[in-house]
């Protein structure tokens, strides 16, 4: 019995990891700019390159992947 819930609770982290994993994947891998998206306003408005760049920097996306991977995990 005492060795179920360390087991029990290994396997939920494992899990937690491999969901967050998995969702920071498929985020990346969507089509499309983030920071375009939500600098423009929208998916067909336009925005100008400092805009972009501006958002870029505040949600972190010119660090390298595993840099955002750790901050966003």
């Amino acid at each position: 019995m005492i060795s179920f819930i360390p087991k029990r609770l290994g396997i939920g982290v494992g899990l937690v990891l491999l969901v967050l994993t998995m969702i920071f994947l498929v985020l990346r891998t969507v089509p499309g700019d983030p920071a375009q998206i939500l600098a423009s306003g929208g998916l067909t408005g336009q925005a100008s390159t400092e805009a972009v760049a501006q958002m870029r920097e505040q949600l972190g996306l010119n660090r390298p992947v595993v840099v955002q991977y750790g901050v966003a995990g």
